[in-house]
């Protein structure tokens, strides 16, 4: 009996697998709103990053308005506030994930929307709430997404994230 009770749970488990199927080609297959200029200007990060007069939504409510804020390279910003208070939104806006409704916001003067968004978000790392690992070595893990990385770059990141310790002392060190 129990073959039998093992196939009708498999039975079971074909249609959740199909929706979930189609919830991830629904995301996949979404045009984006962000999109590269015609004439992309160049943008790198030698100075500071400037959010001026930015104003979001979330649905109907304003999450964000009018706000400002310089941030000078090689300086440490903390957000602080309630939950659902924009500071997620506010973070989001710089790598393009969506454009504020008003505002700008510039590196080194440039509009971020007046470049390739490739190259904006070239500029960053992001590191999300929520921690995703995926079953393979530190290295890979953290080299994820870059190309050509060399060993030395990802043990650097591993220093900077504070990680580097941990590694070395698992069994395998990077590996």
């Amino acid at each position: 009996i129990n073959p039998v009770k093992d196939f009708s749970k498999s039975l079971y488990q074909i249609p959740k697998g199909l929706a979930s199927m189609e919830r991830i080609d629904k995301i996949l297959n979404a045009e984006s709103t962000i999109t590269d200029p015609i004439n992309p200007k160049p943008i790198h990060l030698n100075e500071k990053i400037e959010y001026k007069d930015i104003w979001s939504k979330y649905r109907e409510n304003w999450v964000i308005k009018g706000v400002n804020l310089e941030i000078l390279k090689g300086k440490t910003v903390a957000l602080v506030g309630q939950s659902g208070s924009g500071k997620s939104t506010f973070v989001d806006l710089l790598p393009r994930f969506y454009d504020a409704i008003k505002g700008s916001i510039t590196i080194d003067g440039v509009d971020i929307r007046d470049a390739k968004v490739y190259d904006v978000r070239s500029l960053m790392v992001i590191v999300n709430q929520e921690a995703i690992l995926f079953n393979d070595s530190f290295y890979n893990n953290i080299a994820f997404g870059v190309e050509k990385t060399t060993p030395k770059e990802v043990a650097e990141a591993a220093r900077i994230s504070n990680a580097y310790a941990s590694i070395i002392a698992s069994d395998d060190g990077f590996n």
